[in-house]
């Protein structure tokens, strides 16, 4: 059987840089490169972050590939985001913007798929939960 590849994350990293570069004026370019300063590093965390939210299964190697970095940064990143989020008033205020902006400029078919995979996911855990509650009257 031959392996289905999803570009997916590269259609959302497009997104994020015109998002990036509108808001932030930190271009594609930038985002790559070594700079450290520290909007440039927030941003680059948040492209990130945002890229392995709308495409769970995308691989540490393949968002590296789009900000630039090597996969172990990549998850350095994403963990660091996960205490930075509630601790740095700059960084969660830089990402949410990139994320709302993202958000409004998202095509409908991102936003479609993402309510089927949801949708599919709650029917069956509904189905899961239904099974028990049978279980368990069946018990009683």
């Amino acid at each position: 059987m031959k392996k289905i590849v999803s570009y997916e994350h590269e259609s959302v990293a497009k997104i994020l840089y015109t998002v990036t570069e509108d808001v932030y004026n930190i271009s594609e370019e930038l985002i790559i490169s070594s700079s450290r300063k520290r909007t440039t590093v927030d941003v680059r965390r948040a492209v990130a972050v945002i890229i392995k939210e709308q495409c769970p299964k995308t691989t540490g190697s393949q968002i590296g590939v789009l900000i630039g970095r090597k996969h172990p940064d990549v998850y350095v990143q994403l963990k660091n985001h996960t205490s930075l989020i509630d601790s740095d008033k700059s960084y969660s205020s830089i990402y949410y913007n990139i994320r709302v902006e993202f958000r409004k400029r998202l095509p409908l078919t991102f936003s479609l798929k993402d309510m089927f995979t949801k949708r599919n996911m709650l029917e069956k855990e509904l189905s899961y939960v239904d099974s028990q509650i049978k279980t368990l009257q069946l018990n009683t």
